[in-house]
């Protein structure tokens, strides 16, 4: 498990008829750009704007949750099994 700070670059909060579609983009202060996937915008996805600067969690090379200012939010890579997430941010965060 590893954490990095980002940037948001642009945020997609779009819920349409057939699909929706929530994602952000987000940078490093070098050269790393990457596109990361959400179920739905709340709670954290739909307060971002381009320039924030967000906690990000990385589990087996995914990027698996945001967070910003104690507000977190799992994206759509995160393990579904809670347990196993939840042991290794106890990890992290010990």
């Amino acid at each position: 498990m590893s954490t990095w700070h980002l940037i948001v670059e642009k945020t997609v909060n779009k819920t349409s008829g057939r699909g929706s579609s929530y994602e952000a983009t987000l940078t490093d202060r070098d050269s790393w750009r990457g596109t990361v996937s959400f179920g739905d915008a709340g709670p954290l996805l739909e307060q971002l704007t381009p320039g924030d600067q967000v906690t990000v969690t990385a589990w087996r090379r995914d990027i698996v949750v945001l967070s910003k200012n104690g507000v977190r939010q799992n994206t759509s890579e995160a393990p579904r099994d809670e347990l196993q997430m939840n042991a290794a941010i106890g990890v992290l965060t010990a």
